[in-house]
């Protein structure tokens, strides 16, 4: 196994800029992964990964989990032992809320100050600011189902949110990428299941037997497979039944199995380009906060401490509303700082060249990216092995011509000439 060492020329290139356009390259056409495959690419992902963004990450999934179990268990309060909701959950999802959607403004600031602006409009910040705000209205709408039922799900869709692990984050990515491929064979299925139920509803209304809900009774015949009793059906409706459960249970059924399973035949061969894809624009994101997001404020074991003590106080602040002879005034604004502060830690690392300096303070000095890579030796092919032999060919041909021309001089020249025979005159 050899070591190759590389250094790349251009000074500063760890830089949100960098990322920014990387980002935006990969993300419009799927084709353009093959730029993550360059050593040095992949070398400033995993520096600005390990070095930064793993934390952020990781600190996102463990609240995602945090407010989960408080919803879980809250629920399961109201349920089985009839208690009345006591607001943790909400409180510590709105909270939440408040910090994500700070974080939202610091990563727009940072396309501002790289003159990028217009890269964060698209639809995965859209639902980035969509999960910020609709978790904020449970300060003031905590009793509104949809919204409630709208945080469950968000938060439940939280936990596929792994990209801490390559190995998890590998095999989910094929599965949550295949919408896409499977957008024009639901079109498909839609435009039939529209069409047919239209026909449905027209049989019904011309016999004056059309059920009081027919797009339930259509999705459930169509969908399912469940065919209603037909002792009232004329024969054009009978035909139509037959028919129609066919054409979803026989063809749509065996069409979005082939999609599925080709599509995602092919987006796990992509997997490990894709993966890279996911982390690039996570590390991009994690450098346009980090510089807005102030990195000197204090050291890294400084920062490890304020965030323990964040935590403690967020638990203890939980505990007080459970105990109702203890009333914390403002707890869910202290709830919010507490989660500020825990998120400003992780940010905390005043030697980084990307972590947000003092205004005043000396330019840093340029840096260059180094990156050393293990290589393993390639094994020799049958046109390598016929070279070899063909060089140990001509150098045994060159010895032993060296031999003869050695032999050849020592016979013909002066001092080593042949004397005749015979006997002494």
């Amino acid at each position: 196994c050899d070591v190759q060492i590389k250094v790349c020329k251009v000074p500063n290139i760890v830089c949100a800029e960098f990322l920014a356009a990387l980002c935006h390259c990969h993300t419009a056409d799927d084709d353009r992964l093959f730029i993550f495959q360059n050593t040095i690419v992949r070398c400033m992902l995993d520096y600005v990964w390990w070095q930064g963004a793993i934390k952020v990450d990781i600190l996102q999934v463990v609240l995602s989990i945090w407010g989960l179990s408080l919803l879980i268990v809250e629920t399961w309060l109201i349920k089985v032992h009839g208690k009345k909701a006591m607001g943790i959950s909400d409180d510590f999802i709105g909270a939440r809320a408040v910090v994500d959607l700070g974080h939202e403004v610091a990563q727009f600031i940072g396309y501002v100050k790289i003159g990028q602006q217009g890269f964060y409009f698209d639809w995965g910040n859209a639902y980035d600011l969509f999960r910020c705000t609709l978790p904020a209205m449970l300060f003031c709408m905590r009793n509104n189902r949809l919204v409630r039922v709208l945080v469950i799900l968000i938060y439940w869709m939280r936990l596929l949110e792994v990209n801490f692990s390559e190995s998890v984050s590998r095999e989910l990515l094929p599965i949550t990428r295949l919408a896409k491929g499977l957008l024009p064979a639901s079109i498909v299925a839609f435009i039939g299941f529209c069409g047919l139920t239209h026909a449905f509803c027209e049989l019904g209304e011309l016999n004056e037997d059309l059920p009081d809900d027919p797009l339930l009774s259509s999705f459930a015949m169509l969908i399912t497979g469940n065919i209603p009793e037909m002792g009232h059906f004329d024969q054009l409706r009978l035909l139509m039944t037959y028919a129609s459960v066919l054409m979803f249970t026989v063809f749509f059924l065996n069409i979005f199995i082939s999609v599925i399973g080709e599509n995602y035949s092919t987006q796990k061969m992509m997997s490990p380009l894709v993966f890279q894809g996911v982390r690039s624009s996570i590390c991009c994101t994690y450098l346009l906060r980090a510089s807005v997001i102030p990195g000197w404020l204090c050291s890294v074991p400084c920062a490890v401490g304020l965030f323990i003590l964040a935590v403690v106080a967020m638990l203890l602040l939980q505990v007080s509303i459970v105990i109702p002879d203890i009333n914390v005034p403002c707890t869910p604004l202290l709830i919010v700082l507490c989660q500020l502060m825990m998120m400003t830690a992780v940010y905390q690392d005043p030697d980084m060249p990307w972590s947000c300096h003092k205004s005043g303070r000396a330019p840093r000095e340029d840096y260059y990216l180094w990156s050393v890579e293990a290589v393993q030796a390639e094994a020799a092919g049958e046109l390598d092995r016929i070279h070899e032999q063909l060089d140990s060919v001509r150098r045994l041909l060159e010895t032993r011509g060296v031999k003869r021309s050695t032999t050849a001089h020592s016979l013909f020249s002066p001092t080593g000439a042949l004397r005749p025979s015979g006997r002494p005159q």
